[in-house]
C-alpha cells in the first residue's frame, strides 16, 4: 500500500524541489512512518508562515498514523517522535499512549539497550517530564533502561545529559551508583571543559554528594591547559564545586587564574553569578579577592537590564557573606538592576539579601566615621575644651 503526501508549494530551496513526496510502502510499518514524521519536522524548522502551518497539519495527521501503531514501536522511535512534539499542543494522547507503553512493561529492556543510546533516554525523561507525565514506574523503566547500556557507550557530555534529565525525578540511588562507576572508566583525558562543567553542574544539584566523582573530574579539570577554559564552563565547574561544599583549593587557584586573565567584558550575567559565588565560599583566601575585585568590574561592564532578580539575589548574597564589594558601584548597580524590574517578578530573598548588603556596607561606613570622629575629638587641645572657645 501506498502513501503520497505533498508538502507545501514553496518549501525551502535546501530541500531541493518545491513539491516534496513521501511513499511509504506499507502503511502499516511503523518505521516509515516516524521517519517520515521526523522529516516533517525538519521542514518546518526551514518553512515560513503558511508553510510551517500546513506541515502542523501534516505532522497532526502522521501522529495520529503513528499513535496507531505504538504497540510496535522501540525506545529510539518513540523519542524521534517526541522530538518533533516536545513542548506543542493537540498531542496529549499520543503522549499518553507514549507513557503506557513504557510503563505496560511489553518492550525488552535487556534489547532495547543494546541499540539505544545514552542521548535516546535523556530525551525520552525530559520530554515525558515536560508533558507533566510524573508516573515514577516510568521514570524507573527509563532509569532501568540505562543501566543496561554498555559501559562503552558513554561519553562524559551524554552521561551529564542523562543525568541532568533524572535530576528533577531522581529518586534512584541504584542510578547515580551507576553514573559514578561509568565514570570512573571513561577516559577524560580529551574533554573538552563544557563537558566536565555539565557533569559536575548535574552531579551537584543530585541528592548524593559523590566526592569520588568529585575529585575525578577535579583531575581531569588540572591537566587541561588553561587555554581551553572559557568564562561559561570556567564558573559552571567553580560554582558546582561551591555548591556541593567540596572545598578543592589547587582547582579553585587553578581557575581563578584562568578567571583572572580573562577580560572582565568576557563575563554574562550567569558567569559573574557562578564565579562571585565561589569565590564567596573562598572568602579568606588571597586568589578569592583578587577575584571577586575582578567580578566588580565585570559586573560594571554589564548592562543593568541583563540582570535578572536571580543574579541579583545569588550576587548579593554572595557579597553579603565577605563584607560587601570592595567598590560601592557594585552596590549601586545591583540597586539599578532591582529597580529596573516589575515588582511582582522580584524576589523577596532577592531583596533581603540587597538590603543585608546595603546595611552591612552602612555599618561599616558608619564604623569609620565614628573612628574618624574619635580621632578628631582627640586632637582638639585640652585647652579649648576647658574653656569652650572652640563652640564658638
Amino acid at each position: 500500500m501506498f502513501l503520497i503526501l505533498r508538502l507545501p508549494h514553496g518549501t525551502p530551496n535546501s530541500c531541493n524541489c518545491c513539491q516534496i513526496y513521501f511513499v511509504l510502502r506499507e502503511f502499516g510499518c511503523s518505521y516509515q512512518q516516524v521517519m517520515a514524521l521526523e522529516q516533517l519536522g525538519k521542514l518546518r524548522q526551514l518553512g515560513k508562515g503558511r508553510q510551517v502551518r500546513r506541515l502542523e497539519e501534516q505532522i497532526k495527521c502522521f501522529a495520529d498514523v503513528v499513535q496507531s501503531g505504538m504497540p510496535t514501536l522501540g525506545f529510539t522511535e518513540i523519542a524521534s517522535v517526541l522530538g518533533v512534539i516536545q513542548n506543542r499542543s493537540g498531542y496529549e494522547t499520543l503522549l499518553l499512549f507514549v507513557a503506557n507503553r513504557i510503563v505496560s512493561g511489553g518492550i525488552d529492556l535487556a534489547k532495547e539497550a543494546q541499540t539505544c543510546t545514552p542521548e535516546t533516554v535523556a530525551v525520552l525523561v525530559k520530554c515525558m517530564m515536560s508533558s507533566g507525565q510524573r508516573d515514577m514506574m516510568l521514570f524507573r523503566q527509563l532509569s532501568n533502561l540505562v543501566q543496561l547500556i554498555p559501559h562503552d557507550r558513554f561519553t562524559l557530555g551524554s552521561l551529564a545529559e542523562v543525568t541532568e534529565s533524572f535530576l528533577p525525578v531522581n529518586k534512584d540511588q541504584g542510578l547515580m551508583r551507576f553514573v559514578g562507576a561509568v565514570l570512573q572508566q571513561l577516559d577524560l583525558s580529551s574533554t573538552p571543559p563544557e563537558d566536565v562543567a555539565a557533569m559536575l553542574s548535574a552531579l551537584s544539584r543530585t541528592q548524593v554528594q559523590d566526592e569520588v566523582s568529585f575529585r575525578r573530574l577535579s583531575r581531569a579539570v588540572l591537566l587541561l591547559p588553561d587555554a581551553v577554559f572559557a568564562p561559561a564552563p570556567t564558573g559552571i565547574i567553580l560554582n558546582a564545586f561551591a555548591r556541593a561544599k567540596f572545598r578543592d583549593l589547587a582547582l579553585f587557584r587553578k581557575l581563578s587564574a584562568v578567571a583572572l586573565q580573562q577580560e572582565p567584558t568576557a563575563f554574562s550575567s550567569d558567569d559573574i553569578m557562578h564565579v562571585v559565588t565561589a569565590a564567596a565560599a573562598f572568602g579568606s583566601d588571597a586568589k578569592a579577592k583578587a577575584l571577586m575585585n575582578h567580578m566588580d568590574t565585570a559586573l560594571l561592564a554589564i548592562g543593568k537590564n541583563d540582570l535578572s532578580p536571580q543574579h541579583i539575589g545569588i550576587i548579593a548574597a554572595s557579597y553579603a557573606e565577605v563584607g560587601g564589594p570592595s567598590d560601592p558601584q557594585v552596590l549601586v548597580r545591583l540597586s539599578a538592576a532591582a529597580l529596573t524590574l516589575e515588582p511582582w517578578v522580584l524576589d523577596i530573598q532577592a531583596m533581603a539579601y540587597i538590603v543585608k548588603v546595603l546595611v552591612q556596607r552602612i555599618t561599616v561606613m558608619l564604623q569609620k566615621n565614628m573612628l574618624g570622629m574619635l580621632g578628631w575629638w582627640d586632637s582638639i587641645p585640652r585647652k579649648y575644651l576647658k574653656t569652650r572657645v572652640w563652640l564658638s
